[in-house]
Formats: C-alpha cells, sequence, structure tokens
C-alpha cells in the first residue's frame, strides 16, 4: 500500500476562522478534512470523495500551527492521520473516485 507525508498551515487571518471561537480560534474539522483531500490530490491525482468513511478528532489544531498529514490508499479508499508534533490530531478513512 503506497503511504506520503504532506505538511498544511492554516494561516491565522484565514477567512473560516472569524467566529470559530474568538477567543481561543481553532481550525474547523472540515478544513482539516479539505486539507487531507488536496494532500491525497497532490500523491494519488484527480480523485472526488465520495464519502467519508470515519474520522475522528481528538486535538485541536490553532492558525498558523503546522500538521503532518499521513496518508495510505489503495485503489478506493485513503487513510489518513493528521498529527502535530507527533501528537495525534485527526484520523480516519475517506472513499474516494479517481476523476481521469
Amino acid at each position: 500500500m503506497p503511504e506520503a507525508t504532506r505538511q498544511a498551515t492554516v494561516p491565522g487571518d484565514h477567512a473560516c476562522l472569524a467566529g470559530h471561537f474568538p477567543d481561543r480560534p481553532i481550525v474547523p474539522a472540515v478544513l482539516i478534512l479539505e486539507l487531507v483531500t488536496d494532500a491525497a490530490r497532490e500523491v494519488i491525482g484527480a480523485l472526488r470523495v465520495a464519502a467519508v468513511r470515519s474520522a475522528k478528532f481528538v486535538s485541536p489544531l490553532a492558525p498558523s500551527q503546522t500538521m503532518d498529514i499521513r496518508l495510505d490508499w489503495d485503489a478506493h479508499a485513503i487513510r489518513f492521520r493528521c498529527e502535530r508534533d507527533g501528537q495525534p490530531l485527526a484520523q480516519g478513512v475517506l472513499e474516494y473516485v479517481a476523476t481521469r
């Protein structure tokens, strides 16, 4: 099964952070999933996420923090694990369809 690691950082002025949350901003889970999908497209190629089979968010990601996105995949599923300084942030499985 192929494996890859990518890094992602959400800048502190990203529009999604307004109001999420005013006194202690955190990166929304949906944006983390978007970053995982972007990383998967970098290594797999054109794809469409067909379903989120599972997703668990265990620690918050603050703006401007860098996370490692670890991916492994087969023909239909991408398993991901997001970490910051070796600490787990999120993990799950996405079902996908190649779009080429």
